[in-house]
């Protein structure tokens, strides 16, 4: 058992510490050893149980040379959004490029507005996501439509 030493207080005396100034301070820092690890941010036990691993490792952004239609392509891509939003920073700038390729005429820019207007006032929880892919392609999509840009067609 530890017992607790009364001092009186007129018996306290200074105590002296030797000097450890930035130069003592400097010699005294250990530089850790380098640590490699086995470690790897693909381990399963990293992946949210039902993730599909084919689909983040063969890139979304790879695959839209095979869809028929622009509602085809933007649905799947407004789906794969609503799945893992986490993607969105790594994928938007390859899905603009592909809507810029895409929408050429009036049609196809008002189809394109109605459908992530669509996804984003029907999907739960898309709300946010559809602002930001909103915000993203109305500074990005380079069409100059007679019936106005993507904002305003989305604002109409």
């Amino acid at each position: 058992h530890l017992q607790q030493a009364r001092i009186p207080s007129g018996s306290l005396e200074k105590v002296s510490v030797p000097d450890s100034g930035p130069e003592m301070a400097e010699s005294q820092v250990a530089v850790a050893p380098v640590v490699t690890s086995k470690l790897s941010v693909k381990a399963p036990e990293f992946y949210p149980s039902g993730y599909n691993h084919n689909f983040a490792d063969s890139s979304f952004e790879d695959e839209y040379d095979g869809y028929l239609t622009l509602a085809e392509y933007v649905q799947d891509f407004l789906n794969h959004l609503a799945e893992q939003p986490g993607c969105f920073e790594t994928e938007i700038e390859q899905f603009a490029e592909t809507v810029n390729g895409w929408v050429t005429v009036d049609e196809t820019l008002q189809e394109l507005v109605e459908l992530i207007y669509q996804q984003a006032t029907s999907v739960p929880n898309f709300s946010y996501m559809g602002a930001r892919l909103c915000n993203y392609l109305s500074h990005h999509l380079t069409i100059s439509s007679q019936s106005g840009s993507f904002r305003q067609l989305l604002l109409q």
